[in-house]
């Protein structure tokens, strides 16, 4: 894994780990017994030419795609995962708060749902069943209320908190659909973030929001990257696919140099 002339990092703990991943298809291989490791909290980058596999390690990671030999294991083993793909897609007609409740329930529904059950106990106060219910629908609402006070704060990390829930997200900018994405996905409190080219087609104020909403994530980020400038200020170390998908790792500021170079 060493790369001649550059110093490799050392963990000592590591929250997921890829061990000896192979795939082809067809006849033709995309990764070749790649091998890595990443700690809590540390924040590494995959560059290299296209085509040379890196959405395919993504996508093996967060377990949409089967590796033909090799294994990732994670640390603890029920570590949650949120992944931002390429080519983000949404419902046609959906809202931002349609898509968020996706991640998050429904403080509207959940109190809904109580006023309901408070009126059949109030018909049938000795129902057990509904007294357990009502417990249920209770706490149901307290975490709907913790959630939607979580919603608050990641819209305002990416400044959308003044664009109102029910503005179609076809309506929105590119760079917008992107910051509500990773929105909804952080609101799944996930302790490991697989990102996909994230900063493509961001404008300067998109990619401005993105970044310092994501410095604020306290797990540990791998991310698929072109843009030196966000390698430079995310990544902490980055691991270069060559054509026959080796892999090395240097530290990010040295691969900032080769590629201002």
């Amino acid at each position: 894994r060493a790369f001649p002339g550059f110093f490799v990092l050392r963990r000592q703990v590591d929250v997921f780990t890829v061990q000896n991943l192979t795939k082809s298809y067809g006849l033709n291989p995309v990764l070749k017994k790649i091998s890595f490791s990443l700690n809590q909290g540390e924040r590494a980058a995959l560059v290299g030419p296209n085509g040379c596999g890196k959405s395919t390690l993504m996508d093996i990671i967060a377990g949409v795609q089967k590796a033909d030999s090799g294994h990732v294991a994670f640390t603890p083993s029920y570590l949650r995962i949120g992944y931002l793909r390429q080519g983000i897609s949404f419902a046609p007609g959906e809202t931002i708060g349609a898509y968020l409740n996706r991640f998050a329930s429904n403080l509207k529904e959940c109190l809904e749902r109580l006023e309901n059950v408070c009126e059949a106990l109030a018909a049938s106060p000795d129902e057990v069943l509904l007294v357990n219910e009502y417990d249920r629908a209770l706490k149901n609402l307290d975490r709907a209320q913790q959630m939607e006070g979580t919603r608050l704060d990641i819209l305002s990390g990416f400044q959308m908190e003044d664009i109102p829930q029910d503005t179609l997200i076809e309506s929105l900018s590119g760079g917008q659909k992107v910051r509500l994405a990773l929105a909804g996905i952080l609101l799944e409190g996930p302790h490991v973030l697989l990102l996909d080219e994230p900063t493509n087609h961001l404008d300067l104020a998109s990619q401005e929001a993105f970044e310092s909403a994501l410095s604020t994530f306290e797990g540990t980020i791998l991310a698929i990257a072109h843009d030196r400038y966000f390698i430079d200020r995310f990544a902490q170390f980055v691991w270069v696919f060559s054509d026959d998908g080796i892999s090395v790792e240097l530290m990010a500021e040295t691969v900032h140099k080769i590629m201002s170079s």
